[in-house]
């Protein structure tokens, strides 16, 4: 609905203590040239992690924000359509979003998104791998 936002919970580190600090700009492209005609921005209420978030492991990284008022939803600021069901392995799907593309890099200006590929390898890579809780996703060729 227009009183909620879906993100990941390590976005949301610092705790219910930086809620008064919390502004969502929905509708957003560039972080350095928003168009004011598409952006809205909005104070968060409040926010829920996972009840079985793993800050070390990213296991259940999932929160929901509650905003103190609801967007106004449009052809820039929209509910997202979510699939009933999981995606299986070899099959695409698409992401984006603002984050760093390599460990400790810095974020982009502007929105990216990228198709990639439902894989299984990591629960031979990684030995806390759950896949009821983790979805293996990206390229072979940089795995």
């Amino acid at each position: 609905d227009a009183y909620h936002v879906l993100t990941a919970a390590h976005c949301l580190q610092d705790g219910p203590e930086s809620v008064p600090d919390l502004r969502i700009v929905a509708g957003l492209h560039s972080r350095s040239r928003p168009d004011p005609a598409r952006v809205q921005t909005k104070q968060v209420a409040g926010f829920v992690n996972h009840n079985d978030y793993d800050h070390d492991t990213n296991e259940n990284d999932i929160a929901i924000i509650r905003l103190s008022s609801p967007v106004t939803l449009n052809s820039y600021v929209n509910i997202a359509c979510l699939s009933a069901n999981d995606p299986a392995v070899n099959e695409n799907v698409i992401v984006a979003g603002w984050g760093t593309t390599t460990y400790e890099g810095s974020s982009p200006d502007a929105l990216r998104q990228a198709g990639i590929l439902v894989m299984d390898v990591c629960r031979y890579t990684y030995g806390n791998y759950d896949t009821n809780k983790q979805l293996c996703a990206g390229n072979y060729q940089y795995t």
